[in-house]
């Protein structure tokens, strides 16, 4: 991956602002992900499980790449 082209942009998750999770924020999330050439999962805290688990759904809906910690060690 090194050596490709792509874009890389992190999905803001700030258990400190209050719009975290908010209709807006996973919007937010939705535009950063259709700019993106893939998403790499690599972690997230709990209270997010189900936002993740939509926008990991959403991104496989419009033909996005989804990658783990584990893909990226192979």
């Amino acid at each position: 991956m090194m050596n490709q082209d792509f874009i890389v942009l992190g999905i803001p998750l700030d258990l400190y602002d209050i719009n975290c999770g908010s209709e807006e924020h996973f919007n937010l999330c939705k535009s950063i992900i259709a700019k993106s050439d893939a998403i790499i999962v690599l972690g997230h805290d709990q209270k997010f499980h189900f936002m993740v688990a939509d926008l990991i759904e959403w991104a496989g809906s419009i033909g996005k790449k989804v990658l783990t910690r584990e893909d990226l060690v192979k």
